[in-house]
């Protein structure tokens, strides 16, 4: 009886924590945005970004240092989700586009500019062993007087 209560307290320890214990690692990349009115195909922003992004199942923290329009901005925690995808054995990161905290929102307050977004997309990396991929280059951000277009020009690991 001992035997078996001792075995079970065991294999309760031990699957703690193997459930405890999850994917980790950090991913480093350089990112290049341009942000084009649609309607005049002025260039409204461009922004060179270095980006942390912790890849924790638990944690995904980020950071964005930016310099924009030849400002140096701070942005952090900006993604709305990160995951794993088992078909293409790859991890990737959602990162919000509006929303208060949101890439495009963080530009236009921290460079002045007088835009309330009213719909954007998000922008889906996708971390592979041989350099981070952008699923879609192009997303619009709709704002309260003007349609733009959200550009990813570069992206690379540092």
């Amino acid at each position: 009886m001992k035997k078996i209560i001792l075995t079970l307290l065991l294999s309760f320890v031990f699957m703690g924590m193997s459930l405890s214990t999850y994917a980790n690692s950090t991913a480093r990349f350089g990112l290049e945005i341009e942000m084009t009115n649609v309607m005049t195909n002025e260039v409204v922003i461009t922004a060179e970004c270095e980006v942390t992004q912790v890849l924790e199942w638990r944690n995904g923290i980020n950071v964005f240092n930016c310099i924009a329009n030849d400002k140096k901005i701070l942005m952090k925690n900006v993604s709305n989700g990160l995951g794993y995808d088992y078909t293409k054995s790859s991890a990737f990161t959602h990162y919000f586009l509006d929303s208060s905290k949101g890439i495009a929102a963080q530009l236009f307050l921290n460079l002045g500019l007088d835009y309330e977004i009213e719909n954007a997309g998000t922008l889906e990396v996708v971390y592979r062993n041989d350099g981070p991929e952008v699923v879609s280059n192009d997303t619009i951000v709709e704002t309260n007087s003007d349609v733009l277009l959200f550009s990813v020009t570069k992206i690379e690991y540092l």
